[in-house]
């Protein structure tokens, strides 16, 4: 019985350690001919990351050629708020075509800006989320943390804008009235110098928002350049640990798998002898 137990337990010793030689083995064939596959799709996702990256940069373009369009239309406006100011302490029969200027030109002029706005808060939306997910990637070190959404401040800038073609329509209507209320008209011009003051404001922190997203984005790109140059190192840094863990696991096997081959072959008596040093008589 003593006889059977010891070769039972030998033959498993010789099957366990035949099981770990072939997962040894396997496991490095598996490594070394799967690295330049997982390289290459790796490779692959850093390169589309990269391109999401990019055409956020663009899309960063845009909103600032938008802005910038905006401000230089206020400032137009602003700088012809002066010169009719101007006009109407001089000359205030002038009134009907500042009027009709005011009225029209100026309400046009706005209404294209905000065009132009709603437009650039849908771009402005898709850079909060492409930002967003980027930075939720692992490795990656830059957080998105806005402490307000490059769309909000957008937003913000348009809906100030809807207060200024109703102005204008005040100061229009006036100036048709009649030509001689140039104290009243000049009240109006005032406020509503410092309504355009404002939104030149809002303008200026939009601008502040869209420079703290460029330099998220700029560590973004740096990080994945980061990243891509050290990946191949990385994966020889794996690979070569998990080879030598497997490496030591092949020769563990050696001494179960001569274990077990000795109490097939000698039985337990004997392999007590045979491994175990001599105790005396």
């Amino acid at each position: 019985m003593k006889r059977f137990l010891a070769r039972l337990t030998g033959l498993l010793l010789i099957l366990d350690a035949l099981l770990g030689f072939g997962l040894s083995v396997a496991g490095l064939v598996v490594i070394w001919t799967s690295q330049s596959t997982v390289l290459t799709r790796v490779t692959s996702t850093m390169d589309t990351i990269e391109m999401t990256v990019a055409a956020t940069t663009n899309m960063l373009d845009v909103v600032n050629t938008t802005l910038d369009q905006a401000g230089a239309n206020i400032q137009a406006i602003e700088a012809s708020l002066i010169d009719v100011t101007a006009a109407l302490s001089t000359a205030s029969n002038v009134a009907d075509t500042v009027g009709t200027m005011i009225g029209e030109d100026f309400t046009r002029v706005i209404a294209e800006t905000q065009t132009s706005l709603d437009s650039v808060e849908t771009s402005a939306k898709l850079i909060d989320d492409t930002l967003r997910i980027v930075s939720a990637v692992p490795f990656i070190g830059a957080r998105y943390r806005p402490e307000v959404p490059l769309q909000e401040t957008i937003s913000a800038v348009n809906l100030s804008l809807d207060e200024l073609p109703a102005s204008f329509a005040v100061v229009q209507s006036e100036l048709e009235q009649t030509s001689t209320s140039v104290d009243n008209i000049q009240r109006d011009l005032d406020n509503l110098s410092m309504t355009i003051g404002e939104i030149e404001t809002s303008l200026t922190e939009a601008k502040v928002v869209l420079e703290q997203y460029r330099t998220v984005v700029q560590i973004l790109e740096q990080e994945i350049a980061s990243l891509e140059a050290n990946l191949p190192r990385w994966l020889d840094y794996a690979s070569w640990s998990l080879t030598i863990g497997l490496i030591w696991l092949l020769f563990a096997q050696i001494p179960i798998f001569l274990v077990g081959l000795a109490l097939i072959t000698r039985g337990e008596n004997n392999i007590r002898t045979y491994y175990l040093p001599s105790q005396g008589p």
